[in-house]
């Protein structure tokens, strides 16, 4: 038995890999997915060109910050389970940055924040299956 199949039960892992799996495809989706439809103007008589950008060409690499936050916050209550596989509960700091994920999607919902809603659930599902496993002897 795998270290990782040891420290977690299934719905565990499978709620942690769609955490990360869904915020790596958030950074990609930023740099290389349309997000903006673009119009040129033209003058009277003439066809106007449209285009698309994404949401790093609009907004400049920075943008990849707040839009590797759910990624962050993936890794760390991932480390936190893991840290706490013998013990009883996810633990509060688990929880806590599982909660200021889902804060930081519902502020975020007019913009990004409605892409960020899978992997808070994805982690809260990782939590809430948190269940202290047998010391392996």
């Amino acid at each position: 038995m795998s270290t990782a199949a040891a420290r977690f039960g299934r719905a565990q892992r499978l709620a942690l890999g769609v955490a990360v799996a869904w915020s790596l495809g958030l950074l990609v989706a930023a740099v290389f997915a349309p997000a903006y439809q673009t119009e040129s103007g033209a003058a009277p008589g003439q066809a106007a060109a449209f285009g698309s950008a994404t949401l790093v060409q609009v907004n400049g690499w920075r943008v990849l910050v707040p839009i590797g936050v759910p990624l962050l916050c993936a890794v760390l209550v991932g480390v936190v389970l893991w840290r706490r596989a013998w013990r009883r509960g996810p633990g509060l700091a688990a929880w806590l940055v599982t909660a200021l994920l889902a804060v930081f999607s519902l502020l975020a919902m007019l913009s990004v924040g409605v892409w960020v809603v899978p992997v808070a659930v994805a982690l809260a599902v990782a939590c809430g299956t948190h269940r202290s496993r047998a010391e392996p002897g």
